[in-house]
C-alpha cells in the first residue's frame, strides 16, 4: 500500500501546505523567466515570480521497528521532519525580503510581536512543489510561499490614489528599464518624475489586487522576458529610468516619459492591476 504523503497529514493538522494559484493578473506570474532570484540563507526569494522557495531536509530515527511497513513509516517520519525543516528555513529566508528600498521584513514585520504572528501563520500556507525521496529512506522537499505572506501585512495603504479606468486603453501593463541604475529588486517601488511627483505607487494599486500579489512590480533581467511576462505582453508602456532613488529608494523618470502618465483620455487600469515590471541588470 503507497503511504499517505505528509502533506495529507499536515495539512490536516497544522501547517497546511498548498496554497491557491489563483490571482490578479498582475506581473508575478508563474511563467515569467525573471532569473532575479538572491539567495538568502538555505533559501531564496524569486522577485519576477513572488515566491520564496526554500529546502527542508529529514532523516529518518534509527529506530523504526521491522517488518513490510518500516520503509513506509520511515519515510513518512523522514517527510515530517524534512517539511519542518522547511518551515525553519522559510522564517530565516523571509527576513530578508527587501521590503521597500533597503528596508527588510526583519526590519518592518519580525520585530512587531503583533506583525510577526500574522506572518508567521500566513507562511504556514506553502506549497510543496517538489519532494525527493532517497534510498537511505532520509526525505528532501521543495516549497514556495507567496510574498504576499511576508508582505500584504506591511504594505502601504493601497488604493489611495486615484486612477483614470476610462478613455482609451492603448497599453497592456508597464515595463520599466531600469538597467544602468543599479536598482535592487524589492516588494514595493515607487515611480516619480525628476521634480519627486509621484507617479507609481501601492497608492494607485486596488487592495484586491495588493492582497492577492502582495507586491506592485516584479522584476526580470531582460527586455525579452519582460514582454513576453504574462499580464504585460501585447501593448505595454515602455519607458526609461533615468537613476535610482536615494537608498534604493525606487526610480526616477525623465520629464519626456513621465510625460505618458496622468493623462485624462488614458485608461490606467493596468496600473491598478499592478501590471508593471522593472528590468534590471
Amino acid at each position: 500500500m503507497r503511504p499517505l504523503s505528509l502533506s495529507f497529514v499536515l495539512g490536516a493538522l497544522v501547517l497546511a501546505p498548498g496554497w491557491s494559484t489563483a490571482r490578479a493578473e498582475s506581473a508575478c506570474a508563474a511563467k515569467t523567466n525573471s532569473k532575479t532570484v538572491e539567495k538568502v540563507g538555505n533559501g531564496e526569494i524569486d522577485y519576477g515570480r513572488c515566491v520564496i522557495r526554500v529546502f527542508g531536509n529529514g532523516a529518518p530515527p534509527s529506530e523504526v521497528g521491522k517488518g513490510a511497513g518500516a520503509i513506509a513509516r520511515a519515510r513518512l517520519m523522514a517527510e515530517r521532519a524534512a517539511q519542518m525543516d522547511a518551515f525553519r528555513n522559510i522564517l530565516e529566508v523571509a527576513k530578508g525580503v527587501r521590503v521597500q528600498g533597503e528596508s527588510t521584513a526583519d526590519e518592518l514585520a519580525f520585530q512587531n510581536p503583533m506583525v510577526r504572528s500574522k506572518v508567521q501563520g500566513a507562511i504556514r500556507n506553502w506549497r510543496v512543489v517538489n519532494t525527493r525521496y532517497f534510498s537511505d529512506a532520509s526525505v528532501q522537499v521543495e516549497v514556495e510561499v507567496p510574498l504576499k505572506a511576508v508582505t500584504s501585512h506591511i504594505a502601504p495603504k493601497p488604493g489611495t490614489v486615484a486612477v483614470n479606468q476610462s478613455g482609451k486603453a492603448p497599453y497592456t501593463g508597464l515595463i520599466v528599464d531600469a538597467r544602468g541604475t543599479k536598482l535592487r529588486p524589492s516588494a514595493f517601488v515607487d515611480l516619480k518624475d525628476e521634480k519627486g511627483s509621484v507617479l507609481y505607487s501601492v497608492g494607485h494599486v486596488a487592495a484586491k489586487v495588493m492582497q492577492e500579489t502582495g507586491t506592485n512590480a516584479s522584476f526580470v533581467k531582460s527586455m525579452k522576458d519582460a514582454q513576453g511576462a504574462e499580464g504585460v505582453k501585447g501593448a505595454p508602456l515602455v519607458v526609461k529610468a533615468v537613476r535610482a532613488g536615494d537608498k534604493n529608494s525606487g526610480l526616477v523618470l525623465s520629464s519626456k516619459d513621465a510625460a505618458h502618465f496622468g493623462k485624462s483620455d488614458i485608461n490606467y487600469t493596468f496600473l491598478r492591476d499592478a501590471r508593471v515590471i522593472v528590468v534590471i541588470d
